[in-house]
């Protein structure tokens, strides 16, 4: 099922996109269930990759699929980005889920917009179980939003500073 997302930021693409690559930032990022500290390679200008490993509880996933995963759920989250094209970046994410039939992955633009810059998040969800894919793949898409959206808050908290 495919998604999309825009998101505002009161900075240049250049100093979200700085924000992003630093690693102070990305172990804030999730870290209620971080495994490990966030691995940053790369820079800015050539272009980074963030990888990001989390143990999510039970608790934090749709009621309705509780009982198929157990006591929590391990996630690899793979940010990637290229070196900037003027005034605009490119890149793209993945979300793996361990032992789950299934995962998200897609593309991410950072470009101006107005005084600011503003994030474009273009995925698609893809859960390969027979007759329940889809319907699976529908419920996943607000709790992702939902994430994406807390993720970006702290992004606007850390460019307040």
């Amino acid at each position: 099922m495919k998604f999309s997302h825009r998101h505002t930021f009161d900075a240049t693409p250049a100093r979200v996109i700085a924000l992003f690559a630093d690693p102070e930032y990305a172990a804030s990022r999730g870290n209620d269930h971080s495994t490990a500290a966030p691995v940053v390679e790369g820079t800015v200008e050539d272009g980074f990759r963030v990888v990001t490993r989390a143990k999510i509880p039970s608790d934090q996933i749709p009621a309705r699929f509780r009982q198929v995963i157990g006591d929590s759920v391990d996630v690899t989250y793979t940010e990637a980005w290229g070196g900037s094209d003027g005034d605009t970046w490119k890149g793209t994410f993945a979300v793996d889920v361990a032992g789950a039939p299934g995962h998200a992955a897609g593309e991410l633009t950072m470009e101006p917009r107005g005084e600011g810059a503003e994030l474009t998040a273009r995925g698609l969800i893809t859960v390969n179980v027979p007759l329940l894919g889809s319907t699976i793949e529908r419920a996943l898409v607000d709790p992702i939003i939902e994430v994406l959206e807390a993720e970006l808050a702290n992004a606007d908290e850390w460019l307040a500073r």
